[in-house]
């Protein structure tokens, strides 16, 4: 398996962490969380840089649509109506 090297460093670059956070924005732009975090986007993203860098970083679960309905990913469990 073919190590690359700097990886890490690479993800977690200030450039990458926004360059994430405009991919993600797309589309909410209006949403008031959204425009919220945008507020304080610098000290946001320096924040989770600083997690990441020193392992604190824990992400919250994720959650997707399917069908109209909220399902948690890992498992399909119902997080309500």
């Amino acid at each position: 398996m073919k190590r690359l090297g700097g990886l890490w460093q690479r993800v977690v670059s200030f450039d990458n962490l926004l360059l994430a956070f405009r991919k993600a924005r797309r589309g909410k732009r209006q949403r008031p969380p959204v425009a919220a975090f945008e507020l304080r986007l610098e000290s946001e993203l320096l924040g989770l840089q600083r997690e990441m860098l020193s392992g604190e970083y824990q992400p919250g679960p994720a959650l997707r649509q399917v069908q109209g309905e909220r399902y948690l990913r890992a498992g399909l469990i119902k997080s309500g109506a």
